[in-house]
């Protein structure tokens, strides 16, 4: 019976958002309009971090902060020894009909086999398939190691200003998107697919755009290599046009438009890789067009007065999925603000707003009220994620200078490790 209600939910969430998202893709708020677009320079945008914060972090005398760097510059040293570069041309199995190894392939997390089912398959929601970590198929694992040697090595020149560091990071960025050999096609036609176990290939809802969301920080670590003589200008060039096929295939496939009409966490970051791939690619109409876009097919739909968030409430990980939503969120304000465009401040005619939201997450976070909504990991909020989280309030904590947000940063603070912590650092000291 448990069971039921775990595929019975999934179906909903999924139902709800696309419902959702149809109606509220037409509708329009003065409230998210962008006054004057000659606001908006492009040039002068250069991504989530602040260079110049983290940067004077080395010369900080904290003990948990000089040891982090420590790590952090020993983990890019074995980093400078590596000779072969994580690229989707690793796979060694071909699974999905026209296929290339230059293709990007990852398999939906919820998604297991069963024979005794007509499709083939079950769902179990929040619980994720160990398959689909299976290298010689899937690509997924392969981009977490390219997320995080890029990460390291573009921290680490960044703190230390060693060009070794970032043309090691070059090196990474040249073999996952511009050598002939090894690069990934800029598409993700094959990504959250599931084959079960007779071979049958479903594109589970055409919805995989949120395979893309690391992307998000590779882009952002680019930003921190501008500046050093390892990024050429046909290296950044290069990369800059990949992002720009990337998002014009994003916008003109059939998987882009239906995220697109997603009112849950696929919509939002959907809109946040929009908005900063086109940014990066210097489409400034575009960039504000995702932008807009923010407060009408988002925001409004998607969070109530109360500030309850319910397409993530109903599933089984209902805090990680509020916090993961909030997070997109966030990224999508801070880049507005960058460009002068106050996403922050966007509210729906029924009050429904991002402080809103993280209020009332926030509530339970300090352990005022006991979390009311199923949460596979627990009755409480005392997530492993807190630590990540709370890099991201960092940032709603310095627009909206809520105390209350400062003493869940301060709570949650011991839990955060590594670039995390230094980025969170960096964030409260700017």
């Amino acid at each position: 019976m448990k069971k039921f209600y775990i595929i019975i939910s999934f179906i909903v969430v999924i139902l709800l958002s696309f419902i959702g998202g149809y109606f509220f893709r037409y509708q329009s708020t003065s409230k998210s309009k962008i006054n004057s677009k000659l606001m908006v320079n492009l040039k002068n945008f250069k991504g989530e971090y602040n260079k110049s914060a983290i940067k004077s972090l080395y010369d900080n005398p904290s003990p948990k902060i000089q040891d982090t760097i420590k790590t952090l510059e020993k983990e890019g040293n074995n980093l400078l020894n590596t000779t072969n570069y994580p690229s989707v041309t690793d796979k060694t199995d071909l699974i999905a009909s026209g296929e290339t190894k230059h293709d990007f392939v990852s398999m939906t997390p919820y998604l297991y086999n069963d024979s005794n089912t007509k499709t083939g398959y079950i769902v179990k929601d929040g619980v994720d398939n160990p398959e689909r970590l299976d290298e010689s198929k899937f690509d997924s694992q392969r981009l977490a190691k390219l997320v995080s040697a890029v990460n390291t090595l573009s921290i680490d020149y960044t703190l230390t200003g060693k060009e070794v560091y970032a043309k090691k990071a070059v090196d990474f960025l040249n073999a996952w998107f511009l050598n002939s050999s090894t690069k990934m096609n800029p598409n993700m036609k094959y990504s959250e697919i599931f084959v079960t176990n007779s071979g049958k290939t479903y594109f589970f809802n055409n919805s995989t755009m949120i395979s893309a969301v690391p992307f998000i920080q590779i882009v952002n670590d680019i930003y921190l290599l501008e500046g050093s003589n390892a990024l050429t200008n046909k290296d950044l060039n290069g990369l800059k046009a990949w992002f720009n096929d990337f998002q014009e295939w994003l916008l003109k496939s059939s998987k882009g438009n239906i995220d697109m009409l997603r009112i849950d966490n696929h919509g939002t970051w959907l809109q946040a890789e929009l908005a900063l791939f086109n940014a990066f690619a210097g489409n400034k109409e575009r960039t504000i067009k995702a932008l807009e876009a923010v407060g009408p097919y988002s925001i409004f739909p998607q969070i109530k007065n109360s500030g309850k968030i319910p397409s993530a409430l109903i599933r089984t990980k209902s805090v990680d999925y509020t916090e993961y939503n909030l997070e997109a969120f966030i990224t999508l304000a801070n880049i507005g603000e960058k460009l002068s465009i106050p996403i922050w401040d966007y509210k729906s005619t029924y009050g429904g707003s991002i402080e809103k939201a993280l209020d009332y997450l926030n509530n339970y976070l300090l352990g005022k009220e006991k979390w009311p909504y199923e949460n596979i990991k627990g009755k409480n909020v005392n997530e492993e994620d807190n630590g990540e989280f709370i890099k991201y309030l960092a940032l709603a904590y310095d627009h909206y200078k809520n105390p209350e947000y400062l003493k869940t940063i301060n709570k949650y603070k011991s839990e955060s490790k590594g670039i995390s912590y230094l980025i969170l650092e960096s964030r409260l000291s700017s």
